[in-house]
Order: C-alpha cells, then sequence, then structure tokens
C-alpha cells in the first residue's frame, strides 16, 4: 500500500463520528494504532521537506515555500506518498463497513484496505 493511500485511509477513519458496532470501532482503533508510526513518519518528513524549500520572509520572518519552488516541493512529497508501506495487516470487509456512513470520496480512500 502507498504511503498516501494509508494517510487518506487514516483520515477518513479518524472522521468518523457515528456510534458504531465494538468489533468494527476495535477494528478501527487497531488500524489507527498499527498506523500511527508510518503517519509520524510521513509527517516529520514531509515537514523536513517543506523546510528545505521555505525561506524566510523578510518582512513577517514566516517561513513559506515561495511560488517558484513550489512544483518542486509538491513533487518531492507526491514521491514520499508513493513509498510503500507493508506492514499495515489490518483489513476490513464490506460487512465490516456496512453500516458505516462514507461518502463515495471516502470509500475509495478506503479501497486498499477492504477485502470483498
Amino acid at each position: 500500500m502507498k504511503l498516501a493511500t494509508l494517510i487518506a485511509a487514516r483520515n477518513v477513519l479518524q472522521g468518523l463520528s457515528d456510534t458504531l458496532p465494538f468489533s468494527v470501532a476495535l477494528k478501527i482503533a487497531r488500524f489507527l494504532k498499527q498506523s500511527e508510526e508510518p503517519n509520524r513518519l510521513f509527517e516529520e518528513r514531509r515537514d523536513a521537506i517543506i523546510n528545505d524549500f521555505a525561506t524566510e520572509d523578510a518582512e513577517t520572518g514566516e517561513r513559506r515555500v515561495p511560488p517558484e519552488k513550489i512544483p518542486e516541493a509538491s513533487r518531492a512529497i507526491m514521491e514520499l506518498g508513493d513509498e510503500e508501506i507493508s506492514d499495515i495487516t489490518i483489513r476490513f470487509t464490506t460487512n465490516d463497513l456496512e453500516n458505516v456512513n462514507l461518502t463515495a470520496n471516502d470509500a475509495y480512500a478506503l479501497l486498499d484496505l477492504i477485502d470483498d
């Protein structure tokens, strides 16, 4: 699974606010716990990429990526997201998520975690 897919799935699952059956809630909690470290590493490396491309604004003192460097910084972040993650073992079935209300975009983000 690509790191970007993992991050998107985490975002969807963390955003669920409905009360779920215990077995489903537990499976989601286990996935979130199992994916904490890859998520943390992604955030650290993404922030480092941004910092590498950023310069300090002379007026405000804030660090920002200049417009001319945004494509290169974006490309570096996309390459980071393309890295494969193999240690995520928790999978979902369509039955697990049958009573979970999702948008089509949310379901798309979870596709790589669902076994029919």
